[in-house]
């Protein structure tokens, strides 16, 4: 009988300890979960500004080449007007 206890309170002993255990690694799967949340809003949060970065700057490219073209005509307004020979 005394050997029957010992195992029983043996087993209560490790079943606590295995409680315990499920306890912390689910605290710790909470956090995780928690954490990767955060990253994941932070992520978005980047991708949208990485998105309206891109966004201006496609806007800057098309100025850019709209102001290129005038530059170019100016120049070619500005060209003295070749000088008509005799014939």
């Amino acid at each position: 009988m005394a050997q029957v206890q010992l195992d029983f309170n043996k087993a209560s002993e490790e079943s606590a300890n295995a409680a315990q255990s499920v306890e912390t690694l689910q605290k710790r799967l909470d956090e995780t979960g928690k954490d990767l949340m955060t990253r994941t809003d932070e992520l978005t949060a980047k991708k949208d500004e990485a998105d309206k970065m891109k966004t201006a700057l496609a806007a800057s490219v098309a100025r850019v080449k709209e102001l290129e073209g005038y530059k170019a005509k100016a120049i070619v307004a500005e060209m003295p007007k070749p000088v008509k020979q005799a014939p």
